[in-house]
């Protein structure tokens, strides 16, 4: 996988992000396309699969039970400005998130992996890793609060 100035670029558009992980899930996401190296596990290929639309908008794909929420995103003011590159956001908590790309913080670890001590910047990425990774959720004590 090709890097560029401390990312991976997107092949599908010109966003570049910061770990494989996330391109996989923004490859998925916003162009419905899986990565050619990605093999689903057997768990995988018998959960049903789920329905996606683009959004009329911008054309992200989103499950239609989120698109009413994501059109909001579309035509709420956004003035709260990230001073590393400039981008725009609606709500601090979205910003605060946003800043972790740049500083590298990652708050969020697995309790289920101690060795590893594996470490993620948002508490969505911690989810996937505990789903991907075939740990039971229910035994997360930050989960179940």
């Amino acid at each position: 996988m090709k890097h560029t100035r401390g990312g991976l670029p997107c092949s599908s558009c010109d966003k570049v992000l910061t770990e494989p992980s996330l391109l996989k899930t923004h490859m998925s996401r916003v162009h419905g396309k899986k990565s050619s190296a990605e093999t689903p596990s057997p768990e995988e290929q018998r959960k049903k699969p789920r329905k996606m639309i683009n959004c009329p908008t911008c054309g992200k794909m989103i499950r239609p039970q989120y698109l009413k929420k994501h059109l909001i995103t579309h035509f709420v003011k956004r003035d709260l400005k990230c001073y590393f590159c400039g981008e725009m956001f609606n709500h601090s908590s979205l910003l605060e998130g946003h800043f972790r790309i740049h500083t590298g913080e990652k708050p969020f670890f697995c309790h289920l992996c101690p060795k590893t001590k594996k470490e993620f910047g948002t508490n969505g990425e911690l989810i996937s890793h505990l789903r991907l990774d075939n740990h039971d959720i229910n035994q997360c004590a930050l989960l179940t609060m």
